[in-house]
């Protein structure tokens, strides 16, 4: 099953979502509300026991939201929906009915880094890197939930660093504090076995 901008893909048990917004895969509106739509298919089949989620393509997993779209809001109201939208995404995906994992490669920035801390295990590609793109770039998250999702996982020092000062993080620097649960080589990311 495809979608512009989300594909579902079915592997016997399990589920493959693809984020596929070119060039980097950013959280636009109609890219989280077609997450939703595949969200729904996949509760409602039967036979799926598991979902990756992952990015299409080799430059990112998700380098957070749409900038393109965000200078466009022009209100506080268009703005305050897309964030109650990007709060309502994360918490569908920590509140899924199954294990969700996230197959990280290339940038996970800002929003990306809280769609994959929302996912119950995240494995990282050795070329991946993370960024808090919120602070690097001074303004407020646009999804509005890392801070949470940050503090769930571990409360710590560099964590609290990442997010005030958004320094540049590479896959082997996540050990620090633990954004992702496993590395591998990014050509056995989504080996299939």
């Amino acid at each position: 099953m495809t979608n512009s901008l989300v594909r579902l893909e079915k592997h016997g048990a399990i589920s493959i979502v693809s984020l596929d917004n070119p060039p980097v895969n950013a959280a636009s509106t109609k890219l989280m509300n077609a997450l939703h739509e595949r969200l729904d298919e996949i509760e409602l089949d039967k036979e799926t026991r598991c979902v990756i989620l992952t990015g299409a393509g080799t430059k990112a997993f998700c380098a957070g939201g749409d900038l393109r779209e965000e200078k466009d809001f022009g209100t506080p109201e268009g703005s305050k929906a897309f964030q109650e939208l990007g709060r309502k995404t994360l918490n569908r995906l920590e509140n899924f009915p199954l294990p969700i994992i996230a197959a990280i490669h290339g940038y996970c920035i800002g929003g990306g880094t809280a769609i994959g801390w929302a996912c119950d295990i995240r494995i990282a590609a050795d070329d991946t890197v993370f960024r808090a793109a919120d602070a690097y770039i001074g303004m407020v998250p646009s999804l509005g939930h890392g801070f949470d999702a940050a503090a769930a996982l571990r409360r710590s020092q560099p964590c609290a660093r990442y997010f005030a000062a958004g320094p540049r993080l590479r896959r082997q620097d996540g050990l620090r504090f633990r954004p992702r649960d496993q590395g591998r080589l990014e050509s056995d990311l989504m080996r299939k076995r």
